[in-house]
């Protein structure tokens, strides 16, 4: 069973969430469930993308380098014959969020050694579309992509 968007609004920083965290949390979770149909949920997370939900500098700055990104992403992935698209937008998000954590504030920050979303996404797009990454960078580990299953010796 899908885990209802209610769990966010008494989390400690629910009355914080705005429309596009809950259409993220919805598209996030349509992509494992091979039922759902993902073009309303793409739709949704791209109208909900507005930046006069954040009055809060840091805050619009966190969702508009390293959440908004992750749509288009998405979009490739599950667009027939996306993989260019998929890469375009990869190097896109990978731009933002190195600008996100090169800030003074950040810089050195270990939170953003890796790219968490974007290796989840990018080991999507290979599982589910054979898409190869192909945008060099220092965020997404290729071995973390292009694993290879250990054989059995036996």
């Amino acid at each position: 069973t899908a885990i209802d968007n209610d769990v966010f609004k008494t989390a400690n920083y629910g009355n914080q969430l705005k429309p596009f965290d809950y259409a993220l949390s919805d598209l996030l979770k349509g992509l494992f469930n091979p039922s759902v149909d993902l073009a309303p949920l793409i739709e949704q997370a791209y109208i909900t993308c507005n930046s006069d939900d954040y009055v809060d500098d840091e805050a619009y700055l966190y969702v508009s380098r390293l959440e908004w990104p992750l749509i288009p992403i998405i979009t490739a992935i599950f667009t027939e014959n996306g993989e260019q698209e998929y890469n375009q937008a990869m190097e896109k998000a990978l731009l933002a969020h190195k600008e996100y954590y090169s800030d003074e504030e950040r810089i050195g920050s270990r939170r953003g050694g890796l790219a968490i979303p974007l290796i989840a996404l990018a080991i999507i797009a290979k599982d589910v579309k054979g898409y190869k990454l192909t945008v060099e960078n220092g965020y997404i580990p290729a071995w973390l992509i292009d694993v290879t299953p250990p054989t059995d010796p036996n």
